[in-house]
């Protein structure tokens, strides 16, 4: 595990600040997909995405993971984004992207890390941008932060992941709130995501073909390593739209992904084989609550499974008293509303 020492040792603070200033002072983000040429609706989606961001101080890495080439993405080429898209041929599922791609000599050298699956809809229109998410990081201190995701439909196949509905209610006094672990679409300051790398490289390859229970410990090692500050933050005010093309199931990994005695055996890795995982599920370290920091998952149960692998009822998302404490209201995007704040003090 890296130590609050550590990770702050890894932090690049002069680099950045160097690079920011070659960008006119603005943060640098760096955006991982992976994405099967498969899924062409998800590609579309990803192009989107990409050709609407890229930028000077907005860099992509899509990982083409059913193919050797990237004939399916030209548009990663296009000529007003081929500088700021990189594309690799990492097989299997995301966590080996992030593992093997991602890693902190280059995650280091930005100010966010963003990941996002590739059937997701980035749109201005449901307040997604990267000023207006550096704003909230600024706002609450957080080290990992998730917009809402919605479905972009009705029924059975719709799949809204951390919709607002799943939490707190929406409320301009609740515009943010802490959560317990995001879902495979989050944006983290660089401090984290090295945490999240190392517990990564903690895995063998061959149990990264799911990501059960890491969310709920990423989360907690960076209560831990960083205490005072909230370690994961749903913004309700920003939205994305989740397609669901399914690519889990087409890609066969339902197996070792959806079925619960998979989930099972992946929690009990890390509550058993995992040592740091196994002290924070056995109480040994109590979590920084009080700072509004998260709270880990600490037993199976607590991740919606019985010890016989069958799911159980969970409570409701978003109830009681440490999401009530955790809220942050709704900032003002007024152009002038530093000016209108300054004014009235």
């Amino acid at each position: 595990m890296l130590s609050p020492s550590r990770s702050a040792a890894l932090r690049p603070a002069h680099e950045r600040r160097s690079l920011r200033r070659q960008t006119g002072g603005r943060t640098r983000w760096l955006a991982g997909v992976a994405a099967p040429c498969s899924d062409r609706v998800g590609l579309e989606e990803t192009a989107r995405s990409v050709l609407t961001f890229a930028g000077p101080h907005f860099h992509w890495r899509v990982n083409i993971y059913d193919s050797t080439n990237a004939s399916c993405a030209r548009w990663a080429t296009a000529a007003s984004v081929k500088r700021f898209v990189w594309t690799s041929h990492v097989p299997g599922y995301m966590t080996l992207f992030w593992k093997k791609v991602l890693v902190p000599s280059l995650t280091n050298t930005y100010d966010r890390i963003f990941i996002l699956d590739n059937d997701v809809r980035l749109t201005p229109q449901l307040g997604f941008s990267a000023a207006r998410i550096d704003r909230w990081f600024a706002s609450t201190n957080a080290m990992i932060m998730q917009p809402s995701v919605i479905a972009a439909d009705v029924g059975p196949g719709a799949r809204s992941g951390s919709g607002v509905k799943n939490h707190h209610a929406f409320t301009a006094s609740c515009a943010a709130h802490a959560i317990e672990s995001p879902e495979r679409l989050h944006i983290s300051r660089p401090e984290a995501y090295a945490l999240l790398h190392q517990l990564l490289m903690d895995i063998p390859d061959k149990r990264l073909d799911t990501d059960t229970g890491m969310m709920y410990l990423w989360t907690a090692l960076t209560c831990e390593a960083f205490p005072r500050r909230p370690s994961c933050l749903l913004v309700n005010s920003i939205a994305v739209v989740h397609l669901n093309t399914k690519t889990i199931t087409k890609a066969g990994l339902d197996p070792q992904y959806n079925d619960p005695r998979a989930k099972k055996n992946n929690v009990l890795f890390f509550t058993w084989d995992h040592p740091t995982y196994g002290r924070l599920m056995n109480k040994s370290v109590v979590p920084f609550q009080e700072n509004q920091c998260g709270i880990p998952a600490r037993t199976v149960d607590d991740l919606g499974l019985r010890t016989d692998g069958t799911p159980v009822r969970r409570k409701k998302k978003g109830t009681g008293p440490f999401v009530a404490a955790t809220c942050h209201p709704l900032l003002d995007d007024l152009p002038n509303a530093t000016q209108i704040e300054a004014l009235s003090l």
